[in-house]
């Protein structure tokens, strides 16, 4: 097992850096690399800082398979929405998931994040994506005393918002439904199915 340690990673576009991440960690399989994958065991961060939002110039959608396949055993770390990105001020969560990304552009995995006071956010999120066998999506988000979703929705503090989202099937046919709570009224409630590639 190798590890990689890094002091201070940015992203940044042209009005400069827009997220910020400091001590991360990786522990990963060095030989992995020679069957052309990238197994990691785990990933952690002393901070995520999103300092604002990103301009973000168009990028040419490009085609093909991946080089590597990429496989995340386990990430974890507290994330920072910085005031600047956000009208709400700053907003702090804990994430942690894991994810696998294939040579063929499926991909499988979990995310959890949960903020902490005063907000009380919680998104929990589970997905496999095979190629053209598997479409699986589970998805539930829950927000109460405002927040980033408060925001999103116009929803005051006091109204509790919840997002559930599920879907099955393969790229060719399948169901998905997702349902919209606020104030633990029904906001949106929706069903959908595609077969062929069409929806229906």
């Amino acid at each position: 097992r190798t590890r990689l340690t890094i002091d201070r990673l940015a992203i940044a576009d042209r009005e400069g850096e827009w997220l910020v991440v400091r001590r991360v960690d990786v522990r990963w399989q060095a030989e992995a690399v020679l069957r052309r994958a990238v197994e990691v065991s785990e990933v952690t961060a002393a901070s995520v800082d999103v300092l604002r939002r990103p301009t973000l110039a168009p990028q040419e959608t490009r085609g093909g398979d991946l080089p590597v396949s990429v496989s995340i055993a386990r990430f974890s770390a507290p994330l920072r929405i910085a005031n600047a990105a956000s009208t709400v001020g700053d907003l702090r969560y804990l994430a942690d998931g894991a994810l696998t990304l294939e040579r063929d552009n499926g991909s499988t995995g979990k995310v959890a994040l949960v903020s902490l006071a005063p907000q009380r956010e919680a998104l929990n999120a589970n997905w496999v994506l095979k190629g053209n066998s598997t479409v699986d999506l589970d998805l539930r988000l829950t927000a109460e005393g405002g927040g980033l979703v408060g925001e999103l929705l116009e929803a005051s503090p006091d109204r509790p918002v919840l997002l559930t989202v599920k879907a099955d099937g393969t790229p060719d046919s399948g169901m998905a439904n997702a349902k919209l709570s606020i104030a633990q009224a029904d906001a949106f409630v929706g069903d959908a199915d595609w077969r062929d590639g069409a929806a229906g």
